[in-house]
């Protein structure tokens, strides 16, 4: 009898207690998705409170692999060559105008430069006159505006428009006839200043004042050369609205050249012009960069500017990149001798 009590229940106990098991279990589980409705930092909250397992992670961390040491060793290599063969869209600079980005802002060592035989005096212009011998005078004598000097002991004398060279000659000859036994010597101590313009495409375009034995290259870095679209090639130099020549920039920066400079006097106008032909050249090339070419130039010249090829380079694999008229790139191969017959057009590379 007491076994079969005690049977009874211990079968009592136990429906009672998966009876209660269960309803913990489904009010466990309305709990739970309540709380996935909430914030993930209020839910926890709670949860813990409760003493509930969310099955979140207490704390969020988020692992993230370190790239300090890489784990593809390739992948270093192929930047670097990648850095080295630049591709057609890699912004190339056009050759020649980085020269202007650090211009001087004075010309007083132009200024300091000893005066040339075939410099023309004008008004502004400062003479030293020293007489010695019977005679011994040391004078400052300015060029006035009528464009004369006075020397007291000669009198007036026209010197505007007159080479340095002439008006030297010219006064020796009055000294000689005017003051026997006295020599005389002249220099040029100051010298005057003039108004240049600047115009077309240039990176600052505008009126200059500027030192009379400048030139036109110091007028250019004096104004900041030519912008993107500006010509380092075709210069133009005007007077009095005619043209008196063009100057070609290249023969300075690549011959060293200056004799093709123009000289230039007050109220003349620089007109840089647009740039009519630039071709890029890059890869295997000493200097690559945009050139400027003259519509009698080709390839022959673009490598001479280029300074040539560079040692690794496949003379028998040139390619060309040439622009259609429906917009797209056509690239072609050629070996040297062949690419120097083809006429170069503005926008090849």
């Amino acid at each position: 009898m007491i076994s079969a009590k005690s049977s009874n229940l211990s079968f009592l106990f136990i429906l009672s207690f998966l009876f209660s098991s269960g309803i913990l279990e489904s009010q466990t589980q309305e709990d739970l998705s309540y709380l996935n409705l909430l914030p993930s930092n209020q839910s926890q909250s709670i949860a813990e409170r409760l003493g509930i397992q969310t099955g979140k992670p207490i704390n969020d961390e988020i692992v993230v692999d370190s790239f300090d040491e890489p784990r593809f060793q390739s992948s270093t290599s192929n930047t670097s060559l990648l850095k080295e063969i630049p591709s057609s869209n890699t912004e190339i600079e056009t050759f020649g105008l980085n020269i202007f980005k650090d211009s001087p802002t004075t010309f007083a060592p132009v200024d300091l430069a000893p005066a040339p035989l075939d410099y023309v005096i004008g008004p502004g212009d400062e003479l030293r006159i020293q007489l010695f011998g019977t005679e011994n005078i040391n004078r400052l004598i300015k060029v006035n505006r009528e464009g004369n000097i006075v020397i007291p002991e000669l009198g007036s004398i026209q010197a505007s428009g007159l080479k340095f060279s002439e008006l030297n000659e010219k006064v020796k000859n009055l000294v000689n006839a005017s003051l026997i036994g006295t020599n005389v010597e002249i220099s040029l101590t100051k010298v005057r200043s003039i108004q240049i313009f600047v115009l077309g495409n240039a990176l600052n375009p505008g009126a200059y004042t500027v030192s009379s034995l400048s030139n036109i290259t110091n007028v250019l870095f004096f104004s900041g050369g030519p912008n993107e679209n500006g010509s380092l090639r075709e210069i133009s130099l005007k007077r009095e609205g005619v043209l008196i020549g063009n100057f070609d920039f290249y023969d300075l920066l690549i011959n060293g050249n200056i004799s093709s400079e123009l000289k230039i006097m007050s109220n003349d106008v620089l007109v840089i012009n647009p740039i009519r032909k630039s071709v890029k050249i890059m890869g295997e090339i000493r200097n690559p960069a945009k050139y400027e070419l003259l519509e009698k130039e080709d390839f022959s010249d673009l490598l001479r500017f280029s300074s040539g090829f560079a040692t690794n380079a496949d003379k028998n694999k040139i390619t060309l990149s040439r622009l259609a008229k429906n917009g797209e790139r056509i690239f072609k191969n050629y070996p040297e001798d062949k690419i120097s017959e083809i006429k170069l057009e503005d926008g090849d590379e």
